[in-house]
């Protein structure tokens, strides 16, 4: 900050706010790629939650999605989970190290909305806002096909308990109608 404060140059890549301004889109794992990917899904519930849980995943709060969805002890979403900020972290470094974004000059607040976050933390540089929506889109593809075998998983048990409801309700009919 006192580098950027009299015009020096930045000298550290690695400052307060990186992580949460470059890593941690929707909370820790960056799963706001994973909360779009549930807005536009065709399980009611996934879908559902997605909406529940973008207000917050702006705020960098994700609790819903990781104890709702959930991510915590589920072994698919774990791999998107820790691979997506390592793939920001080497971008962003990458970014910053060849002056392609600016560095951190400020820490803003942890819930700071993404984007904003960006361009406040670097002193207002508007590559670092792109590289913001890139990462998002990157956040959004990571986490597809890990959110796509989960969804089809929960299909097949919604599609497992609707069988058996009719076979409940043919039984039913059956008994009562005899």
């Amino acid at each position: 900050t006192e580098a950027f404060a009299s015009g020096q140059p930045i000298p550290n890549i690695f400052a307060g706010g990186f992580y949460i301004t470059f890593l941690c889109y929707g909370g820790t794992g960056s799963t706001l790629g994973l909360v779009i990917n549930m807005m536009l899904s065709k399980n009611k519930s996934y879908k559902s939650l997605g909406r529940m849980a973008l207000p917050s995943a702006i705020f960098c709060i994700n609790e819903p999605v990781l104890f709702g969805f959930p991510i915590v002890m589920n072994p698919i979403m774990m791999i998107p989970f820790i691979l997506t900020p390592l793939l920001l972290c080497i971008g962003s470094y990458i970014l910053m190290a060849t002056n392609i974004i600016g560095k951190i000059a400020f820490n803003p607040p942890w819930t700071t909305p993404p984007l904003i976050s960006n361009y406040l933390a670097t002193g207002g540089n508007i590559p670092a806002v792109i590289w913001g929506l890139v990462s998002i889109a990157i956040s959004i593809v990571m986490y597809y096909p890990f959110f796509k075998i989960c969804e089809k998983q929960e299909m097949e048990k919604e599609l497992a308990i609707i069988k058996e409801e009719k076979k409940e309700e043919v039984v039913y009919c059956l008994l009562y109608t005899s």
